[in-house]
């Protein structure tokens, strides 16, 4: 019998092209740019890294992060609380849509409201994040006449 979990999904639409939050997502060292409660990130072996909050800054929570280009996916999964936060990116047109699920085992359900609203404001930065990219980008590059 699986153990009891609590589940929600979060999604927005971002007028960055998929490409552009891949390279956010995909690379946890850059998770500190748009995640809360991820302003350190010392990477490990393999998929293994820790993390480190603003509030609690010496205290370590490791977790592992695995990435599937070919589907758009990045799971990232805490070692301590069990919680599995599962992004996906989804093209469309010149933007694209990003999506997370995220998994709280019962034994973390207490928290399932303030993981909510980190979520809700890391998606939020996230897409303002890659479209902030998006415009550095464009202005860097020459226009070809």
């Amino acid at each position: 019998m699986a153990a009891a979990q609590t589940k929600f999904h979060a999604e927005a639409a971002c007028a960055a092209p998929a490409r552009e939050v891949w390279k956010l997502l995909y690379d946890p060292v850059r998770f500190a740019r748009w995640w809360p409660g991820w302003e350190r990130i010392e990477p490990g072996e393999g998929s293994a890294l820790t993390h480190y909050d603003a509030r609690w800054p010496d205290f370590a929570y490791p977790a592992t992060v695995s990435t599937d280009p070919s589907s758009g996916r990045v799971v990232v999964s805490c070692l301590l609380s069990d919680i599995v936060h599962t992004w996906s990116i989804d093209p469309g047109g010149s933007g694209c849509q990003i999506s997370v699920v995220v998994t709280i085992p019962e034994a973390e359900a207490d928290r399932a409201s303030d993981t909510a609203d980190a979520v809700r404001q890391a998606l939020s930065a996230l897409v303002s994040e890659a479209e902030a990219e998006l415009e550095t980008g464009s202005r860097e590059r020459p226009q070809l006449t």
